[in-house]
């Protein structure tokens, strides 16, 4: 997960977009390409607080479900805390189901 723009605590409709990538397969360059998520049944973004308190959230697909991104938008009362952030996937698809690894972000407090 990556962003140019800066994250503050009561932000709302901050994307999170997440890239869940195939560890069982390795790209010539060395990368691991998508995971392709077609015939998923499942997609959720799990946030983590500072604290390590987590929720977890309805994620939405971004374009093809070869391309194995998913997103959320933040709304009011989820970066309720400055600090270290993580984000992970959890999804179901046809043969494996279980969890990205976790992303960090960085949650500043709002002025």
């Amino acid at each position: 997960m990556a962003s140019d723009e800066r994250i503050h605590v009561g932000d709302v409709g901050t994307l999170l977009i997440l890239t869940i990538v195939d560890l069982t397969q390795v790209n010539p360059d060395g990368t691991h390409p998508p995971l392709d998520l077609t015939g998923q049944t499942l997609l959720e973004v799990i946030l983590e607080d500072p604290s390590g308190d987590s929720v977890t959230k309805t994620g939405v697909l971004v374009g093809a479900e070869v391309d194995g991104v998913i997103k959320y938008a933040t709304i009011a009362g989820d970066l309720d805390a400055p600090g270290l952030w993580y984000a992970q996937a959890n999804i179901a698809i046809p043969n494996w189901s279980g969890r990205s690894t976790a992303a960090a972000f960085e949650v500043e407090p709002a002025l």
